[in-house]
Protein backbone atom coordinates (compact mmCIF):
# COMPACT_ATOMS: atom_id res chain seq x y z
CA UNK A 1 0.00 0.00 0.00
CA UNK A 2 1.21 3.29 -0.82
CA UNK A 3 1.00 7.26 -0.68
CA UNK A 4 -1.49 7.44 -2.86
CA UNK A 5 -3.79 4.52 -2.26
CA UNK A 6 -3.93 5.97 1.29
CA UNK A 7 -5.30 9.86 -0.09
CA UNK A 8 -8.15 7.28 -2.06
CA UNK A 9 -8.89 5.50 1.60
CA UNK A 10 -8.86 8.88 3.52
CA UNK A 11 -10.98 10.91 0.48
CA UNK A 12 -13.24 7.68 0.71
CA UNK A 13 -13.98 7.46 4.49
CA UNK A 14 -13.32 10.87 5.51
CA UNK A 15 -12.15 13.52 3.20
CA UNK A 16 -9.13 14.81 2.33
CA UNK A 17 -7.63 17.09 4.16
CA UNK A 18 -9.08 15.64 7.09
CA UNK A 19 -8.66 19.07 9.04
CA UNK A 20 -12.43 18.77 10.73
CA UNK A 21 -11.55 15.13 12.50
CA UNK A 22 -14.99 14.36 11.61
CA UNK A 23 -15.69 10.45 12.91
CA UNK A 24 -16.90 9.64 9.54
CA UNK A 25 -17.53 11.06 5.66
CA UNK A 26 -21.37 11.52 5.31
CA UNK A 27 -21.63 9.98 1.87
CA UNK A 28 -19.63 6.82 1.40
CA UNK A 29 -21.36 6.38 -2.20
CA UNK A 30 -19.40 9.18 -3.90
CA UNK A 31 -18.79 8.33 -7.38
CA UNK A 32 -15.40 7.74 -8.78
CA UNK A 33 -15.36 10.96 -10.82
CA UNK A 34 -16.14 13.22 -7.58
CA UNK A 35 -13.34 11.33 -5.67
CA UNK A 36 -10.69 11.34 -8.58
CA UNK A 37 -12.13 15.10 -9.04
CA UNK A 38 -10.90 15.79 -5.39
CA UNK A 39 -7.89 13.83 -5.35
CA UNK A 40 -6.92 15.47 -9.25
CA UNK A 41 -6.09 12.03 -10.16
CA UNK A 42 -8.00 10.09 -13.29
CA UNK A 43 -11.00 8.41 -12.63
CA UNK A 44 -9.66 5.59 -14.21
CA UNK A 45 -7.06 5.29 -11.85
CA UNK A 46 -9.00 5.80 -8.52
CA UNK A 47 -11.26 3.11 -9.36
CA UNK A 48 -8.84 0.26 -10.28
CA UNK A 49 -6.66 0.84 -7.07
CA UNK A 50 -10.70 1.39 -5.10
CA UNK A 51 -11.12 -2.15 -6.42
CA UNK A 52 -7.69 -3.47 -5.63
CA UNK A 53 -8.19 -2.37 -2.05
CA UNK A 54 -11.83 -3.94 -1.86
CA UNK A 55 -10.15 -7.33 -2.60
CA UNK A 56 -8.29 -7.26 0.55
CA UNK A 57 -7.94 -4.52 3.01
CA UNK A 58 -11.09 -2.82 2.35
CA UNK A 59 -13.16 -6.02 3.21
CA UNK A 60 -16.58 -4.71 3.10
CA UNK A 61 -19.28 -1.29 4.26
CA UNK A 62 -21.96 -1.80 6.23
CA UNK A 63 -24.26 1.64 7.81
CA UNK A 64 -24.02 2.68 11.33
CA UNK A 65 -27.41 4.53 12.82
CA UNK A 66 -26.53 7.76 14.55
CA UNK A 67 -26.40 6.51 18.66
CA UNK A 68 -28.57 9.00 19.61
CA UNK A 69 -31.69 6.85 17.34
CA UNK A 70 -31.11 3.58 19.61
CA UNK A 71 -31.03 5.63 22.66
CA UNK A 72 -27.09 4.67 23.34
CA UNK A 73 -24.19 6.10 23.66
CA UNK A 74 -20.71 4.77 22.07
CA UNK A 75 -17.83 4.96 24.07
CA UNK A 76 -14.19 3.59 23.71
CA UNK A 77 -11.58 2.01 26.84
CA UNK A 78 -8.04 1.99 26.92
CA UNK A 79 -5.59 -0.96 29.13
CA UNK A 80 -2.91 -2.68 28.79
CA UNK A 81 -3.45 -6.55 30.08
CA UNK A 82 -1.86 -7.78 33.04
CA UNK A 83 1.30 -10.02 32.36
CA UNK A 84 -0.32 -12.27 34.79
CA UNK A 85 -3.27 -13.62 32.28
CA UNK A 86 -3.25 -14.28 28.28
CA UNK A 87 -3.96 -12.05 26.12
CA UNK A 88 -5.58 -14.17 23.76
CA UNK A 89 -7.70 -15.46 26.74
CA UNK A 90 -9.08 -12.06 27.15
CA UNK A 91 -9.57 -11.16 23.92
CA UNK A 92 -11.51 -14.13 23.20
CA UNK A 93 -14.03 -12.94 26.72
CA UNK A 94 -14.07 -9.53 25.31
CA UNK A 95 -15.87 -11.29 22.35
CA UNK A 96 -18.26 -12.37 24.70
CA UNK A 97 -19.42 -9.20 26.10
CA UNK A 98 -22.36 -7.63 24.19
CA UNK A 99 -22.59 -4.17 22.14
CA UNK A 100 -18.84 -4.65 21.71
CA UNK A 101 -17.89 -2.57 18.22
CA UNK A 102 -14.38 -3.37 17.66
CA UNK A 103 -11.52 -4.42 19.44
CA UNK A 104 -7.76 -3.58 18.46
CA UNK A 105 -5.35 -5.68 19.63
CA UNK A 106 -1.87 -4.38 19.61
CA UNK A 107 1.98 -4.60 19.92
CA UNK A 108 2.44 -6.02 23.58
CA UNK A 109 -0.50 -5.79 26.32
CA UNK A 110 -2.39 -2.76 24.74
CA UNK A 111 -5.91 -3.11 23.98
CA UNK A 112 -8.46 -0.44 22.28
CA UNK A 113 -12.04 -1.07 22.37
CA UNK A 114 -15.47 0.18 21.24
CA UNK A 115 -18.39 -0.64 22.99
CA UNK A 116 -22.13 0.60 23.03
CA UNK A 117 -24.08 1.21 26.35
CA UNK A 118 -27.39 3.00 27.69
CA UNK A 119 -26.69 4.30 30.72
CA UNK A 120 -24.29 5.27 33.27
CA UNK A 121 -24.76 2.26 35.23
CA UNK A 122 -24.10 -0.19 31.87
CA UNK A 123 -21.29 1.95 31.62
CA UNK A 124 -19.70 1.28 34.68
CA UNK A 125 -20.70 -2.86 34.68
CA UNK A 126 -19.07 -3.02 31.63
CA UNK A 127 -16.23 -1.18 32.85
CA UNK A 128 -15.50 -3.21 35.75
CA UNK A 129 -16.16 -6.77 33.58
CA UNK A 130 -13.26 -5.66 31.12
CA UNK A 131 -10.90 -4.60 34.56
CA UNK A 132 -11.74 -7.97 35.99
CA UNK A 133 -11.19 -9.55 32.79
CA UNK A 134 -8.10 -8.31 31.77
CA UNK A 135 -6.62 -7.39 35.22
CA UNK A 136 -5.31 -4.06 34.41
CA UNK A 137 -4.31 -1.57 36.81
CA UNK A 138 -5.45 1.75 34.78
CA UNK A 139 -8.18 1.85 32.38
CA UNK A 140 -8.82 4.83 30.28
CA UNK A 141 -12.67 5.40 29.19
CA UNK A 142 -14.24 8.43 26.80
CA UNK A 143 -17.24 9.13 25.10
CA UNK A 144 -16.96 9.11 21.45
CA UNK A 145 -18.99 12.35 20.13
CA UNK A 146 -21.48 12.05 17.01
CA UNK A 147 -23.85 15.19 15.33
CA UNK A 148 -27.09 15.71 17.73
CA UNK A 149 -30.40 14.15 16.03
CA UNK A 150 -32.72 16.68 14.87
CA UNK A 151 -35.11 15.18 12.93
CA UNK A 152 -37.29 11.88 13.46
CA UNK A 153 -36.78 8.34 10.81
CA UNK A 154 -39.02 7.14 9.30
CA UNK A 155 -40.27 3.11 7.87
CA UNK A 156 -39.18 3.76 4.70
CA UNK A 157 -35.70 5.15 5.80
CA UNK A 158 -34.87 2.30 8.24
CA UNK A 159 -36.09 -0.19 5.48
CA UNK A 160 -33.61 1.26 3.35
CA UNK A 161 -31.01 1.32 5.92
CA UNK A 162 -31.79 -2.52 6.60
CA UNK A 163 -31.35 -3.29 2.73
CA UNK A 164 -28.21 -1.20 2.71
CA UNK A 165 -26.83 -3.40 5.49
CA UNK A 166 -27.13 -6.69 3.98
CA UNK A 167 -25.61 -5.60 0.39
CA UNK A 168 -23.78 -2.33 0.26
CA UNK A 169 -23.31 -2.69 -3.27
CA UNK A 170 -26.90 -2.40 -4.22
CA UNK A 171 -28.27 0.09 -6.60
CA UNK A 172 -30.90 2.75 -5.77
CA UNK A 173 -33.27 0.76 -8.46
CA UNK A 174 -32.60 -2.67 -6.48
CA UNK A 175 -33.75 -1.05 -2.68
CA UNK A 176 -36.86 0.62 -4.24
CA UNK A 177 -37.64 -2.45 -5.54
CA UNK A 178 -37.59 -4.23 -2.29
CA UNK A 179 -38.87 -1.56 0.01
CA UNK A 180 -41.73 -0.69 -2.16
CA UNK A 181 -40.49 3.15 -3.57
CA UNK A 182 -39.69 4.59 -6.35
CA UNK A 183 -35.47 5.00 -6.98
CA UNK A 184 -35.93 8.61 -6.91
CA UNK A 185 -37.33 8.40 -3.24
CA UNK A 186 -34.62 5.94 -2.05
CA UNK A 187 -32.19 8.30 -3.36
CA UNK A 188 -33.73 11.53 -2.00
CA UNK A 189 -34.63 10.02 1.56
CA UNK A 190 -30.72 8.19 1.67
CA UNK A 191 -29.34 11.74 1.16
CA UNK A 192 -31.32 13.14 3.65
CA UNK A 193 -30.27 10.42 5.84
CA UNK A 194 -26.47 11.04 5.43
CA UNK A 195 -26.68 14.65 5.39
CA UNK A 196 -28.47 15.04 8.37
CA UNK A 197 -26.13 12.96 10.18
CA UNK A 198 -28.96 10.04 10.95
CA UNK A 199 -26.57 7.20 9.26
CA UNK A 200 -22.75 6.85 8.89
CA UNK A 201 -20.83 4.58 6.93
CA UNK A 202 -18.17 1.94 8.74
CA UNK A 203 -15.65 0.25 6.66
CA UNK A 204 -14.52 -3.15 7.73
CA UNK A 205 -10.81 -3.69 7.53
CA UNK A 206 -8.59 -6.47 7.18
CA UNK A 207 -5.60 -5.53 8.94
CA UNK A 208 -3.79 -8.96 8.02
CA UNK A 209 -4.00 -7.81 4.02
CA UNK A 210 -1.73 -4.83 4.20
CA UNK A 211 1.00 -6.52 2.78
CA UNK A 212 4.36 -4.57 3.51
CA UNK A 213 2.41 -1.90 5.37
CA UNK A 214 1.77 -2.29 9.14
CA UNK A 215 -1.66 -0.03 10.93
CA UNK A 216 -1.05 2.30 13.75
CA UNK A 217 -2.99 4.54 16.01
CA UNK A 218 -1.53 7.94 17.37
CA UNK A 219 -2.93 9.09 20.36
CA UNK A 220 -2.31 12.61 20.70
CA UNK A 221 -2.90 14.69 24.36
CA UNK A 222 -3.06 18.05 24.08
CA UNK A 223 -1.98 21.05 26.31
CA UNK A 224 -5.09 22.96 26.23
CA UNK A 225 -8.10 23.31 24.31
CA UNK A 226 -6.49 26.55 23.24
CA UNK A 227 -3.50 25.03 20.91
CA UNK A 228 -5.96 22.19 20.03
CA UNK A 229 -6.78 23.37 16.96
CA UNK A 230 -3.31 25.18 15.89
CA UNK A 231 -1.80 21.47 17.22
CA UNK A 232 -4.03 19.41 14.98
CA UNK A 233 -3.03 21.31 11.70
CA UNK A 234 0.53 20.96 12.23
CA UNK A 235 -0.11 17.05 12.74
CA UNK A 236 -2.30 16.79 9.94
CA UNK A 237 0.84 18.40 7.73
CA UNK A 238 3.10 15.75 9.50
CA UNK A 239 0.71 12.92 8.72
CA UNK A 240 -0.40 13.65 5.43
CA UNK A 241 1.32 10.80 3.66
CA UNK A 242 0.36 8.36 6.51
CA UNK A 243 -3.03 9.68 7.69
CA UNK A 244 -5.82 7.12 7.08
CA UNK A 245 -8.72 8.75 9.55
CA UNK A 246 -8.83 10.54 12.45
CA UNK A 247 -11.17 10.76 15.19
CA UNK A 248 -12.05 13.15 17.68
CA UNK A 249 -12.37 12.73 21.53
CA UNK A 250 -12.52 15.39 24.35
CA UNK A 251 -8.70 16.14 25.15
CA UNK A 252 -7.06 14.38 22.73
CA UNK A 253 -7.17 12.86 19.10
CA UNK A 254 -6.64 9.61 17.70
CA UNK A 255 -5.10 9.34 14.33
CA UNK A 256 -4.94 5.84 12.30
CA UNK A 257 -2.02 5.67 10.13
CA UNK A 258 -0.48 3.67 7.19
CA UNK A 259 2.76 3.42 8.08
CA UNK A 260 5.49 1.15 5.64
CA UNK A 261 7.67 0.22 9.02
CA UNK A 262 8.12 0.70 12.61
CA UNK A 263 11.01 2.99 12.17
CA UNK A 264 9.00 5.27 9.99
CA UNK A 265 6.17 5.26 12.72
CA UNK A 266 8.49 5.84 15.37
CA UNK A 267 9.86 9.10 13.45
CA UNK A 268 6.35 10.28 13.41
CA UNK A 269 6.04 9.94 17.22
CA UNK A 270 9.10 12.00 17.49
CA UNK A 271 8.08 14.52 15.30
CA UNK A 272 4.65 14.90 16.38
CA UNK A 273 6.05 14.31 20.59
CA UNK A 274 8.16 17.83 19.70
CA UNK A 275 5.57 20.03 18.87
CA UNK A 276 4.82 22.82 21.03
CA UNK A 277 0.68 21.72 22.00
CA UNK A 278 1.08 18.63 22.33
CA UNK A 279 1.60 16.99 25.88
CA UNK A 280 1.87 13.73 25.44
CA UNK A 281 1.46 11.11 22.40
CA UNK A 282 1.75 7.06 22.00
CA UNK A 283 1.80 5.05 19.03
CA UNK A 284 0.94 1.83 18.90
CA UNK A 285 0.96 -0.86 15.96
CA UNK A 286 -2.25 -3.04 15.30
CA UNK A 287 -1.70 -6.57 15.36
CA UNK A 288 -5.46 -7.73 14.95
CA UNK A 289 -8.73 -5.94 14.50
CA UNK A 290 -11.53 -7.63 15.33
CA UNK A 291 -15.40 -6.58 14.10
CA UNK A 292 -18.71 -7.51 15.84
CA UNK A 293 -21.10 -5.94 13.62
CA UNK A 294 -23.59 -7.22 14.00
CA UNK A 295 -24.37 -5.20 16.49
CA UNK A 296 -24.75 -2.66 13.98
CA UNK A 297 -27.53 -4.69 12.21
CA UNK A 298 -29.30 -5.31 15.65
CA UNK A 299 -29.47 -1.64 16.41
CA UNK A 300 -31.47 -1.16 13.16
CA UNK A 301 -33.42 -3.58 13.45
CA UNK A 302 -34.87 -2.73 16.51
CA UNK A 303 -35.50 0.73 15.61
CA UNK A 304 -37.10 -1.16 12.24
CA UNK A 305 -39.46 -2.89 15.00
CA UNK A 306 -40.44 -0.35 16.82
CA UNK A 307 -41.58 1.80 13.68
CA UNK A 308 -43.55 -1.13 12.17
CA UNK A 309 -44.98 -1.32 15.96
CA UNK A 310 -46.31 2.41 15.90
CA UNK A 311 -47.36 2.15 12.50
CA UNK A 312 -49.72 -0.51 13.84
Amino acid sequence: MDKLDIRILREVLQGAPAFSLSVLRPNIRLAFQTISKNLGLAEGTVRDRFNKLSEGFLAGWTFQLNPSLSGVELGAMAFEVSDTVSKQDVLDKLRLIDDILVINSYMGRFIHLLFFYTDERVRLKKTELIRKISLCKDLAYTNIPFPPVRTKVSLIDMRIVRSLQKDFRKSNREIAKEVGCSSRTVNRRLLRLIREALVFPVASLNVAAMGNSSMADLMVHFKSDEVRQKTQIAIFTLLNDNLFFAVPCPGYGIFNLIVPSVPAGKRILDQVTSLDGVKSARLDFMEERLETYDTLALQVKRKLDELERARN
